[in-house]
């Protein structure tokens, strides 16, 4: 899964988010071997061969290992309820290619159930609706 984390935070938060994440798919999915990758690592190793905005958040929802053949994500979280430009992106194009969006807010693990932006702005204009999970037994 691909965690969305804002430019602002630390390494040692990244870290500790991806953590908590983890935990948070164990307890809410039953997915306790889930491997999370932040985006700003992505960003760094990514976007220089993708050439554009653009091109690298349809490499990161719709791309695929050369090796494997497997999809970069299978899934993606959305730190807190909002995103800059390229998150939004990347999360309106999974939810149309139908893939597991999902936010978390330092405790609850949601479905994003939506997407809505109040301006065309760059940073934290955009907002995700969200749908409670179930914790299963």
């Amino acid at each position: 899964m691909l965690l969305l984390v804002p430019r602002s935070l630390m390494p040692y938060q990244i870290e500790a988010a991806k953590d908590e994440v983890q935990a948070a798919c164990a307890a809410s999915l039953s997915l306790s071997d889930v491997e999370i990758e932040d985006s700003q690592s992505w960003y760094t190793t990514r976007f220089e061969t993708s050439g554009s905005w653009e091109s690298w958040i349809w490499d990161t929802v719709c791309g695929r290992d050369f090796s494997t053949r497997e999809p970069h994500f299978k899934g993606y979280v959305v730190m807190g309820e909002s995103l800059g430009k390229a998150g939004a992106g990347i999360v309106q194009l999974a939810m149309r290619m139908n893939k597991v969006v999902l936010s978390y807010d330092g405790e609850i693990l949601s479905v994003v159930s939506g997407i809505t932006s109040d301006s065309e702005e760059e940073f934290g204009s955009w907002f995700v609706s969200t749908t409670s999970i179930e914790a299963k037994p």
